[in-house]
């Protein structure tokens, strides 16, 4: 019998009398889900269809027999067949959703809009009679537009098979029954061809998860904007230093004006530890004999200042910026900056590169390191984190009175602060969980938002006006401005890391200068900017410190003349601890006495 025989329109007519035993002797299985149409190309309404398979030696009626579908847990919409309508045996037939007018060749069936549309990501369509559950077919990955999504052809359906969601695939391009719409509507499923599907990717041949890359996963390493051998709509490169094993499907290239995302069937697996190279052409003879990129991508990056992203849908994964290119010389990326473990943000200034030092191997005579790891900065390249080396090779530096703004990237002038702008608020000249080469510290509060580049913090053996050693004072250098906001609490320590200094996890700065605990010296921590003292913590002539317990500004005291006064000063009480265990109701119990890096307490 003709497929067109089949046609019927649920709403045309009065319906036929149901059978009274329609559903006597059905059981789970005897019905299947075979193959739905999710996101058709175009308009989804009428578009959408479900085909079942008929398990059976003989024919099955569907008159009664309800179609159903949910999303998640939410309450499932169904539709009764109202009209006698055959599957034959070991056959198959297409419902649809055709809302108005005939029913489409590929359609037997409309059930018009009492299932509602499909997600396309994932949902939950079955068929029952009665109360007899015959089949479900849950799904979970997303479709493709215009393809269908089919339980592979290599054996008949069956229950068991439609529950295995790795029997299911995409309909192959070679099936279209409408212009831009692949599937087989009422008949027979290919076999699944080895394809990934969304969220899938292939590793020789054979479909699994893509592993997808997070924040810190992928570090900009080096980057070639403007090749001299090659010209840069096929020269052009950068290269990307894996933390964890990862895939680059689905990432997302972008720079001030564009953006490309990386698309591919195959697995683009970067391993961990390993620099790998994304290039605008995997072709050598025309790319500056490159080595074999991991991938390739479309967009152009720019030879001048430029931020350079990698992201994955609305999240972040990595962020590099760079100064201007030098023709045919790349930018690299410090290998020291990327020792375990490595912090996201090495690479997010442009003083973290410098130049490369030579070409690489079998090269077309550009310099860099394509694929392969980085060559140390020179010291005087000025790279971070050693911002007093020196100054970066190449590109617009600030000035004197000028500093590179971390979010713009670009040069501006310096916001010095004032008196009156930092307040040393506490200080821990004699920390008794650690010994006081890592376990000291001095605390400032930020009072208007400032650039800290170019100030100095020293102790009572820096007598102004000669400049300080490193034995008796710091200074803020670099080029970044190092802008900090009012109202925020800064820990400057002898050690940053926590599992030394006795718990300090929010260091802003280290300093190798000792705080004198003892003696009748004159025993200070102060600020300085430009040769101008902005504020001064002195603490008691007489007394040494009490071991263990920091000094305080007396809490609700803000103001440069407050700490000028020592009756202002008291030691941090018993009950206010950083470093030890914390307990139940809050408090800690063991560590120093001290709250660096939040207001101070009354004593």
């Amino acid at each position: 019998m003709p497929l067109g025989a089949l046609v019927l329109v649920a709403s045309c007519g009065p319906p036929t009398p149901m059978p009274t035993d329609a559903c006597k002797g059905r059981v789970a299985g005897d019905l299947v889900i075979s193959e739905l149409m999710l996101d058709p190309d175009g308009t989804d309404t009428g578009g959408e269809w479900v085909e079942l398979f008929n398990t059976l030696g003989t024919p099955i009626d569907l008159r009664g027999y309800t179609i159903t579908y949910r999303q998640g847990t939410s309450t499932a919409k169904s539709h009764t067949v109202r009209a006698s309508v055959t599957i034959p045996s070991r056959g198959y037939l297409a419902l649809g959703d055709v809302r108005s007018g005939p029913n489409p060749s590929w359609v037997g069936y409309s059930y018009g809009d009492d299932l509602g549309s499909f997600s396309q990501s994932s949902g939950t369509v079955g068929v029952r009679c009665g109360m007899t559950v015959l089949n479900e077919y849950t799904y979970t990955r997303s479709a493709r537009s215009g393809r269908s999504r089919m339980l592979g052809g290599n054996a008949d359906p069956d229950a068991s098979r439609v529950a295995n969601e790795t029997n299911w695939c995409d309909t192959p391009t070679s099936t279209e029954y409408a212009p831009r719409n692949y599937g087989t509507p009422g008949g027979p499923n290919p076999q699944c061809a080895p394809e990934a599907m969304l969220g899938t990717c292939l590793q020789n041949g054979v479909p699994r998860p893509i592993v997808a890359a997070e924040a810190g996963d992928l570090i900009i390493s080096e980057v070639m904007a403007s090749p001299g051998v090659a010209s840069d709509t096929v020269g052009e490169w950068f290269e990307v230093y894996a933390t964890t094993d990862v895939d680059l499907n689905g990432v997302s290239i972008g720079t001030s004006t564009s953006r490309t995302t990386l698309n591919s069937m195959d697995c683009i697996t970067a391993q961990a530890n390993s620099y790998n190279l994304l290039a605008r052409s995997a072709d050598s003879f025309v790319n500056g004999l490159l080595p074999a990129p991991l991938v390739t991508f479309s967009l152009g990056l720019s030879g001048t200042n430029e931020r350079l992203r990698l992201f994955r849908g609305d999240a972040g994964i990595d962020e590099a910026a760079f100064f201007a290119s030098s023709s045919g010389v790349s930018w690299q990326l410090s290998p020291n900056l990327l020792i375990d473990p490595v912090r996201p943000e090495v690479n997010d200034q442009p003083q973290a590169f410098c130049k490369a030092t030579g070409p690489w191997p079998d090269g077309g005579g550009d310099w860099g390191t394509p694929g392969a790891p980085n060559t140390t900065c020179p010291p005087d390249s000025g790279v971070f984190p050693d911002p007093d080396a020196g100054m970066p090779d190449a590109g617009p530096m600030p000035g004197p009175n000028e500093c590179i703004d971390g979010t713009t990237m670009m040069i501006r002038a310096l916001d010095r602060p004032a008196m009156g702008d930092l307040v040393l608020t506490e200080v821990m000249p004699d920390p008794q969980a650690v010994d006081d080469t890592v376990g000291e510290y001095f605390e400032v509060l930020v009072k208007r938002d400032v650039d800290l580049k170019g100030v100095s913090f020293g102790s009572e053996a820096w007598v102004l006006p000669a400049a300080h050693t490193a034995s008796n004072g710091i200074t803020l250098g670099g080029n970044a401005c190092r802008r900090v906001t009012a109202g925020t609490y800064l820990v400057f320590a002898r050690n940053n890391q926590a599992s030394v200094n006795g718990g300090l996890s929010t260091v802003y700065e280290t300093f190798s200068f000792g705080l004198s605990n003892s003696g009748a010296l004159s025993r200070h921590v102060k600020a300085v900017s430009q040769g101008v003292e902005l504020d001064r913590l002195a603490f008691p002539l007489t007394a040494t410190a009490t071991p263990g317990a920091s000094i305080q500004l007396n809490a609700g005291l803000t103001d440069v003349t407050d700490n000028d006064n020592a009756a202002n000063l008291s030691l941090t009480p018993t009950t206010s601890r950083y470093g030890g265990t914390a307990l139940p109701d809050g408090g800690v119990t063991g560590g120093d006495r001290g709250t660096p890096g939040l207001a101070n307490v009354p004593p």
